[in-house]
């Protein structure tokens, strides 16, 4: 199983919907079962600085794939 972290501005919309917005997108190229963590900057920044959680993690061990 894969999963991706996705940091962005959300916007007007809620996280749920983003989630089903980019699983639906994913769909059209892998079919394979994959987890997707969204954050806005601010949360992910929260969380990314106490070293037990999975934020922590990716923030020192995770691929920038673009940004």
């Amino acid at each position: 199983m894969l999963f991706r972290s996705i940091i962005t501005d959300l916007g007007n919309k809620r996280k749920i919907e983003l989630i089903r917005d980019i699983r639906r997108e994913i769909n059209l190229y892998f079919q394979i079962p994959i987890d997707i963590l969204l954050y806005d900057n601010n949360e992910f920044n929260e969380r990314s600085i106490h070293p037990a959680t999975l934020e922590y993690k990716i923030l020192k061990q995770g691929i920038l794939v673009n940004g």
